[in-house]
């Protein structure tokens, strides 16, 4: 019987911080819940038992969808 190797799946790096910056308003779009600090936004999620707030980048002044659970790498800043 053949083994079967496993393909290599690379996963992305998403910065992320524990609180949010002052003056960070919830915004609710496309039936996701974001905060929005400026052009930026960010996206709440669980990380090792703690909230952490991950960048979502932007396109046209709205937010992208939130990437799916599992799919990246968090990078705490």
């Amino acid at each position: 019987m053949a083994r079967q190797t496993g393909r290599q799946v690379s996963r992305t790096r998403r910065r992320a911080v524990y609180g949010l910056p002052v003056g960070a308003a919830a915004y609710a779009y496309r039936g996701y819940s974001y905060y929005r600090v400026g052009p930026r936004f960010y996206y709440p999620y669980m990380h090792m038992g703690r909230t952490v707030y991950i960048n979502i980048e932007s396109n046209n002044g709205y937010p992208a969808p939130p990437p799916p659970v599992g799919s990246f790498d968090v990078d705490i800043y």
